[in-house]
């Protein structure tokens, strides 16, 4: 809950002193609302927190909104300032603001600026309930939707807001649908079975996602509708909890990889468990499953697949949409289609790419990648793995220690939660995280990153500051290895 909370106090253009006393001072087991209250009355009310308690706060508020909404409630509206546009018949409706008076009521209930846009050439219109009590602000020219004190609106109060859109006649597409803080997932659904989506596809980023095992699910596929990373008004914020990403998105690829089999022809299987045993493959939608130590494959057919378990085995694939699934010690794999997908759990494996798109999933130690394909992705878990990519808008994700990334297309992004692991940003306007402790990061002017700095008490290592920056040249050099000490940057 304390996410949704400060990302609440930044919609309400918050303070940093604002931000640090809610991480500090929130009690366990309180409602979001009850703390939205606060928030409220400490931005209309800045005051210094250095002492001030929640209970201190939480009185403070509660006297500060009560008096808000009575103004407003002692704000009389005639008939003549508002008209009923659409009745929902269960006690909810939809009034356009016509009067000043219910300008001005629906800005204090509200708490924003809405008394301002009264007589200007615009339409705005307010969810109300059976009490005649705003929910939502909504203007029809800029199509903007508003709940209390400009944050976002509720989501037990979205399918009102839906329908009315509709009733309007204005498409409610999926980007329409993304500003009310909803992601259409449909391509997702074969690996979910959450009952609550809204519309049976459109997911909000607050609820947690079920895969099809019971247990959370979590896919690097996610970050195609949610950015890793997000600049806020106070700064970066990593909208994922990176290791769960990087744990949970290898398990799942993994599990997409596994029981499969293969042959010769078209749709055709081949299983093999000797030694030095070799298998060719040359037909489409073709699956091979191998054991064996010092096995090889080879196929061209599109969609096919591959597995081996045997240690010192090798792949080679040239399909489109081909996947590969390895598990021995010392496994190669070669792959050049585009949106063809790779998994490896060995230590010392190594894997190369080419095709745009392209996946790529690693779990041992010391493994290595390379892909330089546009928008390609990867993922490693394994200590002192290495990762290079060059095409633009590449991801990369590691979670083990001493791990190195090092990126040169435009646009990329990293994520790294492993002690002392390195990132390297060569392409201009790139993102990196590293949440590990002593981590390092360099790259060019323009890129951002952020760093995290670790302490240790009562034998457990604590996070102590996690701060983010950008590289313009002048209080951070380009090309400069930076770190985190002592809560400031420096080079090292």
């Amino acid at each position: 809950m304390k996410e949704e909370i400060l990302k609440y106090a930044e919609g309400k253009e918050a303070n940093q002193e604002l931000i640090t006393w809610l991480e500090n001072k929130i009690p366990e087991n309180v409602s979001q609302a009850e703390v939205e209250h606060i928030i409220d009355y400490i931005v209309a009310k800045p005051k210094n927190l250095e002492r001030a308690t929640y209970e201190q706060q939480k009185k403070m508020a509660e006297k500060w909104t009560q008096a808000m909404i009575k103004k407003g409630e002692n704000i009389k509206e005639t008939k003549k300032d508002t008209e009923v546009v659409l009745d929902f018949k269960d006690g909810f409706k939809i009034v356009k603001l016509i009067g000043k008076n219910a300008y001005e009521r629906e800005g204090k209930i509200m708490r924003h600026c809405v008394a301002s846009y009264f007589s200007k050439d615009d339409e705005i219109y307010s969810l109300r309930d059976k009490d005649n009590i705003p929910h939502a602000t909504m203007s029809k020219s800029s199509q903007q939707i508003k709940g209390k004190g400009n944050g976002s609106i509720h989501p037990k109060y979205v399918d009102y807001v839906v329908k009315f859109l509709e009733y309007l006649k204005i498409e409610v597409r999926d980007s329409e649908m993304k500003n009310l803080g909803y992601y259409n997932i449909e391509k997702l659904l074969p690996d979910i079975k959450n009952k609550d989506l809204y519309k049976g596809k459109y997911w909000h980023q607050d609820t947690k996602l079920i895969g099809k095992d019971g247990n959370e699910y979590l896919s690097l596929d996610l970050l195609n509708y949610v950015n890793l990373i997000s600049e806020t008004k106070i700064g970066l914020k990593v909208n994922f909890d990176i290791q769960a990403l990087c744990k949970l998105s290898f398990d799942f690829i993994c599990k997409k990889t596994k029981k499969i089999f293969s042959q010769s022809g078209d749709y055709s299987q081949q299983s093999q468990s000797g030694y030095n045993s070799q298998q060719s493959q040359s037909g489409n939608d073709s699956k091979q499953s191998q054991s064996g130590n010092n096995s090889k494959q080879s196929q061209s057919g599109y969609n096919s697949k591959q597995s081996q378990s045997g240690d010192y085995s090798q792949q080679s694939q040239s399909g489109n949409d081909s996947k590969q699934s390895q598990s021995g010690y010392n496994s190669k794999q070669s792959q050049s289609g585009n949106y063809s997908k790779q998994s490896q759990s060995g230590d010392n494996s190594q894997q190369s790419q080419s095709g745009d798109n392209s996946q790529q999933s690693q779990s041992g130690d010391n493994s290595q990648q390379s892909q330089s394909g546009y928008n390609s992705k990867q993922s490693q878990s394994g200590d002192n793995s290495q990762q290079s990519q060059s095409g633009n808008d590449s991801k990369q994700s590691q979670s083990g220690n001493d791990s190195k990334q090092s990126q040169s297309g435009y646009n990329s992004k990293q994520s790294q939660s492993g002690d002392n692991s390195q990132s390297e940003m060569l392409g201009i306007n790139s993102v990196s995280v590293n949440a590990g402790h002593d981590g390092k990061v360099k790259g060019k002017i323009g890129c951002w990153f952020a760093l995290t700095e670790w302490v240790k008490k009562d034998n457990k290592w604590i996070p102590l500051c996690v701060k983010a920056g950008q590289i313009d040249g002048k209080k951070i050099k380009a090309d400069t290895w930076y770190t985190l000490k002592n809560k400031k940057f420096i080079e090292v």
